[in-house]
C-alpha cells in the first residue's frame, strides 16, 4: 500500500467513527441537548467567521485598475498602431 492509500484507509476510518460517536451522543446520551446547542454554535459562527473573512478582505483589497486596450492589428499601417 502506498502512502496515500493508507491516508485514505484512515480518513475513511476516522469519518466513520466520528459519525457513531456523534450518532450516539445525539441519540443515547444525555449530554444530546448540549451536543446540539455545541454543533448550532459551531456551524454559525464558521459561517460568520467566513463572512467577516470575506468582508474583510473586500475591504482591505484595492481596486483593480483598468487596463488600457492597445489595437494591435497586424493589417493596419504601422504608424497608426504607435499613435
Amino acid at each position: 500500500m502506498n502512502k496515500d492509500t493508507v491516508v485514505g484507509v484512515c480518513i475513511v476510518a476516522a469519518s466513520i467513527a466520528g459519525v457513531v460517536i456523534f450518532g450516539w451522543l445525539l441519540l443515547f446520551s444525555e449530554w444530546r441537548l448540549l451536543v446540539l446547542e455545541l454543533i448550532a454554535f459551531l456551524a454559525i459562527s464558521v459561517l460568520l467567521v467566513v463572512a467577516g473573512w470575506i468582508g474583510y478582505t473586500l475591504a482591505a483589497t484595492s481596486a483593480f485598475k483598468t487596463l488600457q486596450v492597445i489595437d494591435t492589428d497586424p493589417q493596419k499601417n504601422p504608424e497608426e498602431v504607435e499613435e
